[in-house]
């Protein structure tokens, strides 16, 4: 006779149990009848509401992983956006720079560009103050102020005229 697997229970094994189990299902009575059937209600209720809260729970971290997926795309697109007009940006400047006629300089400051008006214009510093105190004025008030040019007369009269 071959041996038998221990982990397989027989038939005969399970024929047992179950006229047992039926044996027990037609002794009990009406009241522990009916409570059995509540508390097989009862946790089969909530077996439903575990599968539901646990289909929810994965429903909310798909959508959680969408929303961490889309975020990143993003990311990724602006990254590439902004590395292709870097690269962009330094290729227009290299070819300005290749060109012999044009000059670039890093900075324009105040200093520099007066001094650049003062060699191409022949002013002093204190006539372009001046001037840019005028528009100033023009544009903060809207009105356009005449010159006023005060003569001064000094009238020479002889020592002796004069009262004592």
């Amino acid at each position: 006779m071959p041996p038998q697997d221990s982990s397989q229970p027989d038939n005969k094994a399970f024929a047992i149990a179950e006229k047992r189990a039926m044996a027990q299902l037609a002794m009990e009575g009406a009241e522990r009848r009916k409570k059995r059937e509540e508390e097989e209600r009862f946790r089969q209720e909530k077996e439903l509401l575990e599968q539901k809260r646990q289909a929810e729970k994965l429903r909310m971290q798909s959508e959680a992983g969408k929303l961490e997926a889309e975020r990143l795309a993003k990311i990724k697109q602006l990254r590439e956006e902004r590395l292709a007009h870097a690269t962009e940006e330094k290729k227009v400047t290299e070819e300005v720079r290749v060109e012999k006629d044009v000059s670039l300089s890093p900075l324009r400051t105040l200093k520099f560009d007066m001094n650049r008006m003062i060699n191409d214009t022949k002013q002093s510093m204190v006539s372009i103050a001046i001037k840019e105190d005028e528009k100033k004025r023009i544009l903060e008030t809207g009105i356009i102020e005449e010159k006023k040019k005060s003569h001064l007369l000094i009238i020479f009269l002889p020592y002796s005229c004069l009262p004592e």
